[in-house]
């Protein structure tokens, strides 16, 4: 395991890095403490030189004509100093050596200074003597014994420094070979491979590896580099056939997304169901290549019957008409979420054997749903015993939604159109209740009051009687004629102004009334409906202030904002309220226009009392001219 570790650049690296930096941490420590041993030896020799000089002072000093202090003061230094030479401490830079040489001379000089040359100062001074000579001798050459072995151990130090100073330049010299000998190997040389490989590949040959010799990390970035060119060299080689590959797939979805997009667009004109289904079924055919396909849809009864087929023949469609139980094949795959293949060779039923007969062999069925709604099934026949691609699989199951949501589409539009014509069918007549119906009422009092008069032989009360019937049969023309104009006014062909002007001036006509017309706001266009039902509630209004107000001024105000406001206000006799909620339940105009205006999700309020006019207004929320 550690020899795997030294396998890597890093580690030999930060190895290098330790031993080195160790290195130079050793030697200037022990440079350090051949430094401290120098020093210490030249602060012994001072030391020494002290204690002579202490010695020849106070030999001096014995001299009775200087001061007892002076004298004392001499020893006491001596003293002193000779006892310094004996203490050890090895973290002073500033002591005596401690060698067993240096450790003798040191007791010798302290064992003549207590035995012989201090009581020979002390009895000098007493006495007045001379010091003897030979202590004298005794004492300064046991100091200068000592000395010479101190300057030995400081000049064997000094040439130890000395030694150590040139071996450190010499091995700096040769460490810093090693290092550039070792950076070359371990780095220069394999950047070099690497960069010339490099040069080759950027130059075309992608058939150029490296080949670094090692299993540190440049042999890693090398094996990689060689990875990374021979896929290069691979993808390079297969170049054409890739391109080929992807240039088919994206042509397949190409393909895919334009028969999509013909098939939407084909779903969304049809006119009718039937058609619908005719043109899917040759759109698959084409599509796909198959046989003969077949569109089944589910009828109310819930059988799943062939409503468009082609390439089957009518032996098979009166077969499969009368296949009815559930446990067909056809009703057990619409049953399943996923499309179903049927191998038609191993069919048991009478429909698969029809259809082997005709030569096909397999087929699949597909489900035409609109959402989680399951409407029907489409299946596609051929006559060879063909896989369909995945691909094809979902698009074909995409076809099949497509046609759901239009079947489903087609049927809601149907049903809202069959709505709209009951819905146009009762406020039709309601409003020949409303108009011509009160009036016939009111003919058929006055011809049973002219049958009265004839009998009575009242001349005058049979010429106001029929006065009256002339007047009503003219009123319903005149509601007859308004009515067929209403309904058969183009209103979206037009734009709003324009339709609230054209029904305006039929108004004047009609009444000789003026109407004044007033447009105000830039609010947001109104749609098709909500501009139909609008207009209806104004022709509505326009009608009972005809028929009923006997005003001499209308107005009509349209203002266009946030919200949409349509006012009608004329100046007539107005009608009572109370009046009004009461006749609302058998006046079919005011509920007409009520019913128009809850379609569009407007507000109709109607403002009026005796002999102050009426005001019918329309209020559509900008909430709900957004949901329209």
């Amino acid at each position: 395991m550690q020899v795997q570790k030294f396998h890597s650049l890093s580690m030999r690296l930060l190895a290098l890095t330790a031993a080195w930096v160790s290195f130079v941490v050793g030697v200037v420590a022990y440079t350090m403490l051949l430094s401290w041993n120098a020093e210490s030896s030249a602060a012994a020799l001072n030391q020494v030189n002290e204690i002579k000089i202490h010695f020849h002072r106070a030999n001096v000093f014995t001299n009775t004509n200087y001061a007892p202090e002076m004298f004392d003061e001499e020893i006491r230094v001596s003293n002193t100093l000779i006892k310094g030479l004996h203490d050890i401490d090895l973290w002073s830079p500033f002591k005596v050596p401690n060698t067993p040489d240096i450790e003798d001379s040191i007791n010798k000089a302290t064992q003549v200074w207590e035995t012989q040359a201090r009581p020979q100062l002390f009895q000098q001074r007493e006495n007045g003597a001379t010091i003897d000579t030979e202590i004298f001798n005794s004492y300064t050459g046991a100091l200068n014994h000592l000395k010479d072995r101190i300057e030995d151990y400081r000049v064997r130090y000094l040439w130890q420094m000395r030694y150590l100073q040139t071996l450190i330049i010499a091995l700096a010299i040769g460490s810093l070979f090693v290092i550039l000998f070792l950076l070359k190997r371990w780095v220069i040389r394999p950047v070099n491979k690497l960069g010339e490989v490099i040069d080759k590949v950027r130059a075309g040959d992608l058939s150029a590896r490296v080949n670094v010799g090692t299993n540190d990390e440049f042999g890693r970035i090398g094996e990689g580099f060689n990875r990374m060119a021979s896929r290069l060299e691979d993808l390079y080689d297969n170049l054409e056939a890739k391109v080929a590959e992807k240039t088919a797939s994206v042509q397949e979805k190409n393909t895919n997304l334009s028969q999509l997009y013909e098939m939407t667009t084909f779903l969304s004109q049809a006119v009718s169901i039937e058609d619908m289904n005719e043109g899917f079924i040759d759109r698959i055919r084409s599509y796909t290549g198959s046989d003969a396909c077949a569109v089944r849809l589910v009828d109310e009864s819930g059988k799943l019957s062939i409503v468009a087929s082609s390439g089957l023949s009518g032996r098979f469609l009166e077969l499969s008409s009368r296949e009815s139980d559930t446990d067909a094949p056809i009703y057990r795959a619409y049953q399943k979420p996923l499309p179903t293949r049927f191998d038609l060779l191993k069919g048991t039923r009478d429909t698969a054997k029809e259809l082997v007969k005709e030569g096909f062999q397999v087929s699949y069925g597909f489900h035409i749903r609109n959402g989680q709604t399951s409407l029907g099934t489409f299946e596609v026949f051929f006559r060879d015993n063909r896989d369909i691609a995945s691909p094809a699989f979902r698009q074909l199951e995409s076809f099949g939604t497509h046609l759901g949501i239009a079947i489903d589409n087609h049927r809601l539009n149907e049903r809202e159109r069959q709505f709209a014509v009951v819905q146009e069918r009762t406020f039709m007549a309601q409003g020949l209740h409303d108009s011509i119906a009160q009036t016939l009422s009111f003919l058929n009092m006055q011809v049973q009051l002219l049958e009265s008069a004839l009998a009575g032989n009242d001349k005058q009360m049979v010429d106001e009687t029929v006065k009256q019937i002339k007047a009503g049969v003219q009123e319903s023309y005149e509601n007859v004629r308004e009515l067929l104009l209403n309904f058969r006014e183009k209103i979206h062909k037009e734009d709003f102004k324009t339709a609230l002007l054209t029904v305006t001036r039929r108004f004047e006509a009609q009444s000789g009334v003026s109407a004044k017309v007033q447009f105000s706001g830039n609010g947001p266009n109104l749609t098709e409906k909500q501009k139909l039902q609008v207009t209806f509630i104004i022709q509505e209004a326009l009608s009972n202030i005809r028929k009923h107000a006997k005003a001499s001024q209308v107005e009509v105000r349209i203002t266009n904002n946030r919200d949409f406001v349509a006012s009608v206000r004329d100046n007539g006799v107005g009608i009572d309220r109370k009046l009004a909620e009461e006749r609302k339940a058998r006046h079919v105009g005011l509920s007409i226009m009520e019913e128009r205006a809850k379609k569009i999700g407007a507000e109709l309020v109607i403002d009026s009392e005796p002999g102050k006019g009426t005001t019918v207004e329309v209020r559509l929320p900008e909430e709900n001219r957004k949901n329209d």
